[in-house]
């Protein structure tokens, strides 16, 4: 059997990134996708996708990085990154992501208002460019399902990635013939309401990442 990790973040060392992924292939993870979350992480793993052939990249501004910047900016400078990763043979983004809604008090956050602008024009992005979107989501369920129904029916393809909410919220997004991936938090005691859901979930829409190394 052939594994994909398709959603881990990776070092900037060129050295620790083959580590890593020599230890996947071991245990027939063949391919991995690394995810970025800025600019700066962008160039990061589009450079180790170039150097690793079965590394590929979801490229992205997280809703909290790069907040000095404005979403129209951040957008503009994401596509370029795009277009210049995939101008050669291999085309390594693959995905637009992470992107999406984080809503918490744990740390400073964008105003929601400039989350979903952002959110938007990264959604706007990926049908521009016919790529799927990575999306983050923590406690956003509402935000989230409005966007996504807005572009509904209009080239929009993608994937809630670590997925933590309700069976309610993963029929609207099964709907929308978005897939769902689940991390090792389907092992956690207090997590164990994830194992009721991911029964009714079926398995052609079910993706598994390990969202290396944060789970």
């Amino acid at each position: 059997m052939i594994l994909i990790d398709t959603h881990a973040h990776f070092p900037k060392s060129k050295t620790r990134t083959k580590d890593i992924l020599n230890r996947a292939a071991e245990q027939d993870v063949k391919y991995c996708i690394g995810i970025g979350t800025d600019l700066k992480e962008n160039d990061s793993i589009i450079n180790h996708a170039l150097m690793f052939e079965h590394l590929y990249a979801g490229i992205g501004i997280y809703p909290n990085s790069e907040m000095a910047k404005r979403p129209a900016t951040l957008t503009e400078q994401l596509e370029k990154q795009i277009k210049r990763a995939n101008s050669g043979s291999k085309k390594v983004v693959i995905a637009i992501g992470e992107c999406g809604i984080d809503i918490t008090e744990w740390h400073n956050q964008r105003p929601l208002k400039e989350q979903l602008e952002l959110f938007e024009l990264q959604i706007l992005l990926a049908q521009k460019l016919t790529l799927p979107v990575i999306i983050h989501n923590r406690n956003g369920d509402e935000h989230i399902l409005k966007l996504l129904q807005k572009y509904n029916n209009q080239n929009l393809q993608g994937v809630v990635h670590c997925f933590d909410s309700t069976l309610e919220f993963a029929n609207k997004i099964l709907e929308l013939n978005f897939y769902i991936s689940f991390t090792g938090f389907l092992t956690f005691n207090r997590k164990s309401y994830l194992a009721d859901i991911v029964k009714e979930i079926p398995l052609n829409r079910i993706l598994i990442e390990t969202d290396s190394p944060y789970i």
